[in-house]
């Protein structure tokens, strides 16, 4: 068992080729994401919010929804981790490594 990472992310829940075309999105405002531009803080923005956003949403145990862990490390340092936020957006900032909230979408291959 393991958990997914950026790549696995997009080839197995949709790939809109934003990662590869390094065009990324940032949060302008609350709740408010935007294209980036040249004044990104990280080389390709804090997410990518495509098409496939949808496939990744996850619900917690009470029905809201809620984000997942990564095990690619996230591009603002060895403390982060990257993740899936709320709205199905790939988080290539990622999260802080100690955050207790969140959850986990564990994978397996099975060969029988």
């Amino acid at each position: 068992m393991f958990l997914l990472s950026y790549d696995e992310v997009i080839r197995y829940f949709g790939d809109s080729g934003d990662l590869e075309n390094k065009k990324g999105w940032y949060w302008a405002e609350e709740d408010k994401i935007t294209p980036c531009d040249e004044n990104c803080h990280l080389q390709y923005g804090d997410c990518i919010f495509d098409s496939f956003n949808d496939a990744r949403k996850v619900k917690s145990t009470k029905g809201s929804d809620d984000w997942w862990w990564l095990r690619s490390p996230g591009g603002q340092g060895m403390h982060t981790t990257g993740s899936i936020g709320y709205f199905g957006e790939i988080f290539l900032c990622g999260d802080d490594a100690y955050r207790v909230d969140g959850g986990i979408r564990p994978a397996l291959w099975l060969n029988f």
